[in-house]
């Protein structure tokens, strides 16, 4: 300690500083050199994060999504045949070795959709992972969903069985159990001892009531969608704001097309509010309680005035008031969410963007594909197969 004192005195008086005035300097030193560790332990932190979305970027962006391109979904409605349709998305990368069957290519194509969605989880940075484990539960609900209406529809077990993708929770044994039920309520039974078990459970005098699978799948999209929130506390600070941008967005729109499908079929708002999804960007859960409580699907639409989703709504209205289907909206949410999207990978390209992107589009890109082929092998005329597909860009 004596030491350190007589040291202090020798700077003191070489250069002419008292002792309080060498500590002040000696404590302002220190303190800068502290943030410049600090500094650059976080310019460090960015070169990590950066280096670890490398190679998932880069692999997303060689599969790339190339059926929302507008030229590209041109040139697969121009097809003759479903047979036409498989060999060009061939030639783009799309390894299905399936023809003929109609149901077959869209099982296909939905196991490519699961094993595309998978690789992302699987190559995505630890910091990031969770989101993507909690979206690839959506493409669980899908499967159950195709499941119920199967069931609902009274098809045999060994054609439900064909339907189904083990993925997940969902393995052959599950798929088998529900195949095998009796109707819709003991499919629900079959799945009391997975995640779904409960929320379905609890929907099911609703099913009762209505008649309609609709509960049960709005039931699954809200637990489906607070997984996607709550991923968001196990995701790396640095991450989070455009996961957080995104789950807003996909919120509003599955709120805003379940409110316009609840008042299409006249399904109280009492029963609607009880599924609406919490953590929009735009519409708060207040206000679109308020608005299911309109009369009709226009009501609704005109509420929607002064947010980011009527320019792309309003585009619609011509087409519903000819046809009084709600598909023209719900086509025009999704091309927002995919543009939403879009912009996600360009503002966040060295980080999630580009994977966000790229599990959103491949959704679409695969719907897309299945639409045509359906459209194609049933005759559908080809102005209506153009208002059917997602895509960037008109057609």
């Amino acid at each position: 300690m004596q030491e350190l004192f007589e040291l202090t005195e020798q700077f003191n008086r070489m250069f002419g500083i008292t002792s309080i005035e060498f500590i002040a300097y000696a404590m302002a030193i220190i303190f800068l050199v502290a943030i410049g560790i600090a500094t650059a332990q976080g310019y460090f932190k960015m070169i990590l994060d950066i280096a670890y979305f490398a190679y998932p970027t880069a692999r997303v962006k060689a599969v790339g999504n190339p059926y929302i391109r507008s030229d590209r979904v041109r040139e697969l409605l121009e097809s003759k045949s479903a047979s036409e349709v498989m060999d060009k998305i061939m030639e783009l990368g799309y390894k299905i070795d399936v023809s003929g069957d109609v149901d077959k290519i869209e099982r296909a194509l939905n196991a490519t959709h699961l094993k595309e969605c998978e690789n992302i989880v699987h190559t995505a940075p630890e910091g990031v992972k969770p989101f993507f484990k909690a979206y690839l539960m959506l493409l669980e609900t899908e499967q159950l969903k195709i499941a119920i209406r199967a069931k609902k529809m009274g098809l045999p077990p060994e054609e439900i069985e064909k339907k189904l993708i083990p993925t997940g929770i969902i393995t052959p044994a599950l798929i088998r159990s529900m195949a095998d039920a009796d109707g819709v309520e003991d499919a629900v039974l079959m799945l009391q001892n997975t995640p779904y078990g409960k929320p379905l459970s609890d929907v099911l005098p609703d099913y009762a009531e209505m008649r309609s699978v609709l509960p049960l799948e709005l039931a699954l999209d809200k637990f489906v969608f607070q997984q996607l929130h709550n991923s968001k506390q196990h995701v790396d600070v640095g991450m989070v704001e455009p996961i957080n941008k995104f789950i807003g967005v996909y919120a509003d729109v599955a709120n805003i097309k379940m409110t316009l499908r609840a008042k299409k079929d006249e399904i109280e708002a009492e029963t609607m509010q009880k599924y609406i999804l919490s953590g929009g960007r735009e519409l708060s859960e207040a206000s679109l309680k308020q608005i299911s409580e309109y009369k009709n699907v226009m009501e609704i639409v005109t509420q929607l005035e002064g947010t980011a989703y009527m320019s792309s709504i309003e585009k619609a209205i011509p087409e519903y008031e000819e046809t009084k289907s709600i598909y023209p909206f719900e086509a025009a949410l999704d091309r927002f969410l995919l543009s939403s999207a879009s912009f996600l990978a360009t503002a966040y390209h060295l980080g999630a963007g580009p994977l966000i992107k790229f599990i959103v589009a491949k959704r679409y890109e695969i719907r897309n594909i299945r639409a045509v082929i359906r459209g194609i092998s049933e005759g559908v005329p080809l102005e209506k197969m153009k208002k059917i597909v997602v895509c960037e860009g008109s057609i």
